[in-house]
């Protein structure tokens, strides 16, 4: 078996030049995010029957002029409620040729742990009206703290479409 060690191919002169040249005149590509957020935007409510004390109770979705999709977060801590937080979510498509936003992600940090919520439209069926979104929320505890990393799933139903913001 022969083993080759520190042997290096270099271009010289006008090749090296050339592929410079094919190189930096190649376009990027750049995956597109979807821009149509009609189908996600609302102020979505957790219909599940008893959520768990520190469940997501709320979430307000809206599209900015820009085409930004940012997330507010509710969640039960007693009475009131509290703001997990407002953050820009990362909207995904069916197919990579659809415009259309039909789930996000959203990251949320507090002082004591990073919050991860993924959430996905479901199908309308006939049998159920309203607009659906499944929304699993993974919680992951900062160090110092011996609480277990945990995830819920909720349903949650868009009760108000809310306007788009600049």
């Amino acid at each position: 078996m022969k083993i080759m060690r520190n042997e290096q191919c270099f271009l010289t002169g006008s090749a090296a030049i050339a592929a410079l040249a094919i190189a930096l005149a190649m376009p990027v590509a750049q995956a597109a995010k979807p821009t149509d957020a009609s189908d996600i935007v609302g102020i979505w409510h957790n219909v599940n029957q008893s959520p768990l004390p520190s469940g997501i109770v709320e979430l307000t979705v809206t599209a900015t002029s820009a085409g930004a999709v940012k997330v507010e977060a509710v969640q039960a801590c007693g009475d009131p409620v509290c703001l997990l937080g407002t953050t820009t979510a990362t909207t995904y498509s069916l197919d990579p040729s659809s415009n259309a936003a039909e789930s996000w992600t959203a990251k949320y940090h507090t002082s004591t742990s990073t919050v991860h919520v993924v959430a996905t439209r479901l199908p309308v069926a006939a049998a159920t009206p309203g607009e659906f979104i499944q929304v699993s929320v993974f919680t992951n505890y900062s160090g110092g703290d011996s609480r277990d990393s945990f995830e819920q799933t909720a349903t949650f139903q868009r009760i108000v479409d809310p306007p788009v913001h600049p």
